[in-house]
């Protein structure tokens, strides 16, 4: 500028004039829950080294997505479903800030009702039975699902009785089909048993083995176990009456009724036996050889067994004097006869049989022999020794099953 004397003055300065950023992008107006897609950046101009500031909205509020948006935009998915806005928003250095908006649809189809079989089978476990159940569904947009179950039981294993279960089927989006239901029936019938008992003569510690059979079937074919009421062990029962019970069991636990069976294990005691003296006679003389035998039957047949009392030996020498001879027969399981016996003397040369009465009050006191009967007895007399003989049951002294004469007071000899 130049004054009214023609002075003049001057000023300058330098400006920078910025150009206003344009920034827009791209991306699909429409795309599936939780898939990817691209974010592509349009007409940018003057962005220089701004940085750009991405935010996602729905329904006014903030949203997620996942993925990476950078200034060329970027790839992202949003796993939400509905009306999404994407907006760009750009600051330069003048505070200017430049924006752009975009709109998104997310959207997903539910997955279709599950197809399901549920197929009962004889696999047992505790009572139950396994039934087989599959099932399976599809998503319209191809997505994986997951079933969900009501009804089921965690091991597949289900009682006698009708059930009924259902499924659905579960996107990644966690939408829902409608349920499926199925309906089924754990069948099963109780067993049936039959039960033979049949003593026997075989013999062990004294009892008798009883052949015990049973059969169990079950109209379903399930595999069945047997519960038992006062069965021994080993089929071994002692002489009288018993009764044995046996029920079945199947593998539903489901009883067939009680099987009863009575039966009488009989056993008699074998006859007394008669016993046989040789020599016979009187009296014995010294060192000679006596055989005595004995027989005895038993009425069921029973094997026996003689036992002696005063026999070391069918046949063997006897001491001077009297001898008592008892035996007794004995069958397989125990039972005992009544006993026999007899009683005979072993004479010396001059006729004593080992007693001497040394003078006119002397007397022999014997005892009552039970078991024996006593037939006949002698008394001999030999002056010139003025010894008085005995010999008591001289004949054979024989045993009566039916009548058996004990004596309980002592017989007394007197010269």
């Amino acid at each position: 500028m130049t004054d009214y004397l023609k002075r003049s003055y001057a000023h300058s300065e330098a400006v920078t004039i910025l150009p206003v950023v344009q920034y827009a992008f791209t991306m699909p107006q429409t795309v599936h829950f939780g898939a990817e897609f691209a974010v592509a950046a349009k007409n940018v101009q003057n962005l220089g080294g701004y940085p750009v500031a991405w935010t996602l909205q729905k329904d006014g509020a903030a949203a997620a997505y996942q993925g990476t948006l950078g200034s060329d935009g970027g790839r992202i998915a949003i796993y939400d479903t509905g009306s999404f806005t994407l907006t760009a928003a750009i600051t330069d250095r003048a505070s200017r800030s430049t924006t752009h908006a975009e709109s998104i649809t997310v959207t997903n189809t539910a997955p279709n009702a599950p197809t399901m079989t549920a197929a009962p089978t004889r696999t047992a476990k505790d009572g139950k039975l396994l039934v087989n159940i599959t099932a399976s569904a599809a998503d319209p947009d191809g997505d994986a699902v997951t079933l969900e179950y009501e009804g089921t039981t965690a091991d597949g294993y289900y009682a006698v009785g009708a059930h009924t279960i259902r499924v659905r089927a579960k996107d990644t989006a966690g939408a829902y089909s409608a349920w499926t239901e199925k309906s089924f029936t754990i069948v099963s019938s109780a067993p049936t048993i039959t039960l033979t008992a049949s003593p026997t003569r075989t013999v062990k510690d004294g009892k008798f083995l009883v052949h015990i059979t049973t059969a169990a079937s079950d109209a379903d074919g399930d595999a069945t176990t047997l519960e038992w009421e006062n069965q021994a062990a080993d089929h071994y029962y002692a002489p009288g009456t018993h009764t044995i019970r046996v029920r079945a069991k199947d593998s539903t636990e489901l009883y067939s009724a009680w099987e009863e069976k009575t039966f009488t294990i009989a056993n008699s005691t074998p006859t007394a036996p008669v016993i046989t003296r040789t020599p016979g006679g009187n009296s014995v003389a010294p060192g000679t050889p006596v055989t005595i035998t004995a027989a005895s039957s038993d009425p069921d047949g029973d094997a026996i067994t003689l036992v002696w009392e005063g026999r070391d030996a069918e046949t063997q020498t006897y001491p001077l004097g009297k001898n008592v001879v008892r035996v007794k027969a004995v069958d397989s399981t125990g039972a005992e006869s009544p006993w026999a016996a007899i009683v005979f003397f072993v004479a010396d040369s001059n006729g004593s049989g080992g007693m001497t009465l040394t003078g006119p009050d002397s007397v022999i006191l014997e005892n009552g022999i039970e078991g024996a009967t006593i037939t006949e007895y002698h008394t001999l007399m030999h002056t010139a020794m003025g010894q008085l003989i005995l010999a008591i049951c001289a004949a054979v002294i024989f045993v009566s099953t039916a009548f058996v004469i004990k004596l309980t007071q002592p017989i007394e000899y007197r010269r």
